[in-house]
């Protein structure tokens, strides 16, 4: 019985440590026109992050934005994702990104079940309409809940 309940706790510990879930949220345009996204992103904490004071220089938003994770996915080279920024300004940790009909850009990655939006200040959107995410709470209200750990924001 002693054998039993230890191999029964290895095998709980093994599935409770193992199973670290990750959240993405998308933007999708469903529409049949481009959009705009104006992205800011928090200053203070991804300089808390990093552990340096950002400057006017584009390495140092793209050494957050790209080699350190929540953003791994968004400077690497094989990403697709590259060819859809027009401007970054990473004195300000602003990122305009064009979206094209029928297309998705995936703006956070997060660990757990929900999005947090940890790293983001706000979201502007620029298409038909304008559509203005001013803090974490607002981002989390409009994305909605595709599957498991995808979240998405559909524009029409």
């Amino acid at each position: 019985m002693k054998k039993t309940t230890r191999l029964l706790l290895i095998t709980l510990l093994v599935i409770f440590c193992s199973c670290e879930s990750y959240t993405t949220s998308s933007i999708i345009n469903s529409s049949e026109r481009n959009l705009y996204l104006e992205i800011q992103y928090d200053k203070d904490t991804i300089e808390k992050y990093l552990g340096i004071k950002i400057q006017n220089d584009e390495d140092t938003i793209k050494k957050f934005l790209g080699g350190t994770s929540p953003f791994i996915t968004l400077f690497v080279e094989e990403n697709t994702q590259k060819s859809k920024f027009i401007k970054v300004d990473s004195l300000n940790c602003l990122i305009d990104i064009k979206i094209t009909p029928k297309d998705t850009f995936e703006i956070c990655v997060n660990r757990g079940s929900e999005p947090i939006f940890e790293y983001i200040k706000n979201i502007k959107i620029f298409g038909k309409d304008t559509i203005l995410l001013q803090n974490r709470e607002e981002m989390q209200k409009v994305f909605q809940k595709e599957r498991t750990g995808k979240f998405e924001l559909i524009i029409k």
